[in-house]
């Protein structure tokens, strides 16, 4: 299926305001749960940029991923 960047924003915000329906280009999609969700998102994702449509943010310049920072705190 060809995705669109529209459906993939619709689905970010979704997931970003804690929805599971998802609403784009006048059509309603309303999924099981979260993890379903977050799983459509990771496909989309992956489709947009296999097709040159949304930047891989692994792989883009000047991110870097993964690695820890942790932070302590100390009450004196």
């Amino acid at each position: 299926m060809a995705y669109t960047l529209t459906q993939y924003q619709a689905v970010c915000a979704a997931i970003a305001s804690g929805e599971r329906r998802v609403k784009y280009d006048g059509k309603e999609v309303e999924y099981r749960s979260m993890a379903e969700l977050m799983q459509s998102k990771s496909v989309i994702e992956s489709e947009l940029i296999a097709t040159g449509q949304l930047t891989d943010p692994t792989t883009a310049a000047g991110v870097q991923r993964g690695g820890t920072t942790y932070a302590m705190y100390s009450g004196d």
